[in-house]
């Protein structure tokens, strides 16, 4: 069990976060806003953000978990239903940083030779594009932001988001719908957090997270298939010693939103942000 306590915001300094809620990655309880403050989910995404102006304190306890999926080899892109892809069309939309209509990214689809009328198999399809991913694209020069899919076709190095832009562009362009999921990587390497560890408690402060993206896949049967090719590439190059890849993610994640590009209005203004992940001030 990890316990958080997360500290945002200032007096007469406006602040936001997405607050973090219960998934198939963790199960949050005991969440606790104090001062309480006023929380809104965004438009498209239906995230829960508070809102603030003055020193806040998000407190909460997380249960990590450790996150099996496979695809069914028989599944092919027709088994997903009219009613379910209707239900996620906005995940099948262009933004400013996915974008599966891109010629570019069309042609890469075409060149894999993976479409075609007896060879519609969702397992290889997936397959390919993060094979593609890794591939292709060079880990390095992380930014705060999320890259677009334009910058990374641009320029090959990239950050874990720049990997989940143009996968999600990839998948978006034959219209499996699919996610970038936002939060960090938990570090455990400290004496502190190492002794409280074997006592099965943990806590810990944003200094104690790294920010980190992955993307899930929406599944016929509505199962969320994760996909994490950054962590894969860093630890296939030893880098890393992280677990995470094609269809499983280990439990040292903290989830705190889904997806990219908002636009949050506000009384007095229209906020455009590219994640919801570390606090922002507006």
């Amino acid at each position: 069990m990890n316990k958080f306590n997360l500290q945002l915001g200032k007096k007469n300094i406006r602040t936001f976060f997405a607050i973090p809620q219960s998934s198939q990655y963790q199960t949050i309880n005991q969440l606790i806003v104090k001062p309480k403050s006023k929380i809104i989910r965004d438009e498209i995404w239906r995230n829960p953000i508070v809102f603030t102006d003055k020193k806040t304190n998000i407190s909460f306890h997380q249960q990590p978990k450790i996150v099996k999926q496979k695809i069914k080899p028989i599944w092919t892109i027709q088994d997903y239903s009219p009613q379910l892809i209707k239900k996620y069309s906005y995940l099948l939309k262009p933004n400013r940083f996915i974008n599966g209509q891109d010629l570019r990214i069309i042609k890469i689809v075409n060149d894999l030779k993976i479409i075609s009328k007896n060879k519609k198999s969702l397992l290889i399809i997936i397959q390919a594009f993060y094979d593609h991913i890794l591939s292709n694209l060079t880990y390095g020069k992380p930014i705060d932001g999320l890259y677009s899919y334009d910058q990374v076709l641009n320029e090959k190095v990239t950050d874990c988001g720049g990997f989940s832009s143009l996968l999600l562009s990839l998948l978006q362009s034959i219209k499996i719908p699919a996610r970038l999921v936002v939060g960090f990587l938990i570090k455990h390497n400290s004496i502190f957090q190492n002794t409280l560890s074997m006592l099965h408690v943990s806590r810990y402060t944003f200094c104690d997270l790294l920010i980190h993206v992955w993307v899930e896949v929406l599944l016929p049967d509505k199962i969320w298939f994760p996909l994490d090719p950054a962590i894969e590439w860093r630890r296939s190059r030893g880098l890393t010693k992280r677990q995470g890849g094609f269809g499983i993610i280990p439990a040292d994640r903290l989830v705190v939103s889904y997806g990219q590009d908002f636009k949050i209005s506000r009384p007095d203004k229209i906020i455009t942000v590219d994640l919801l992940q570390k606090p922002v001030n507006y």
